[in-house]
């Protein structure tokens, strides 16, 4: 992952982890997650969970035991991703005090972006990357977040890009990483 930086600098971002960006971060990673498809499982259990319910209730012999054996699998599937949906969204605030403590109260972090790799100078380490080890970009209303091969989430508001506007930023990143950056409608 670590790279000589060879090229002129383009776009500068320094920014501050704050609770309120993490949160409006997740909710927009959410949100995406749930445009894609998410909806569609929800929508499944919203609707098979009440028909097999009434089937059960009315229909008699056989398929009365087929419609409680569907009515009870359904259950028993959409409660515990309900409570994991329910126990995700309440722990999002520990999450962060979390990453805050092992950040040791240095929540400032900055971004270069150069010709040919970023820089990212973070609380514990500065590391130079390459553009092909993006593998995600993500574009909500005030914030871009871009995601990496190993599983690392980074992430800031469009207003503290200097260098050129969010829209060259976007442009920037997609010619050099090849990404197709995909958007979320999150309000803020």
């Amino acid at each position: 992952m670590d790279t000589e930086q060879t090229g002129a600098e383009r776009f500068f971002v320094q920014t501050r982890m704050t609770e309120e960006i993490y949160q409006y971060g997740s909710k927009g990673f959410r949100k995406y997650s749930f445009q894609n498809g998410g909806w569609k499982i929800w929508a499944f259990f919203l609707v098979s969970i009440p028909l097999s319910g009434a089937g059960m209730l009315f229909a008699r012999g056989a398929a009365g035991r087929i419609y409680s054996f569907i009515f009870g699998v359904l259950v028993l599937v959409f409660l515990p991703l309900f409570f994991v949906w329910a126990t995700r969204k309440m722990k999002i605030g520990q999450a962060y005090r979390k990453i805050v403590d092992e950040m040791e109260g240095n929540i400032d972090q900055s971004y270069v972006f150069y010709e040919d790799c970023v820089k990212m100078k973070r609380w514990y380490i500065e590391e130079t990357m390459k553009y092909s080890f993006l593998v995600f970009m993500l574009e909500l209303p005030d914030m871009f977040m871009l995601f990496t091969r190993s599983n690392t989430i980074y992430y800031f508001r469009k207003d503290e890009i200097t260098g050129g506007t969010a829209r060259e930023f976007r442009e920037f990143i997609e010619e050099k990483a090849g990404l197709k950056t995909e958007y979320a409608a999150v309000k803020g």
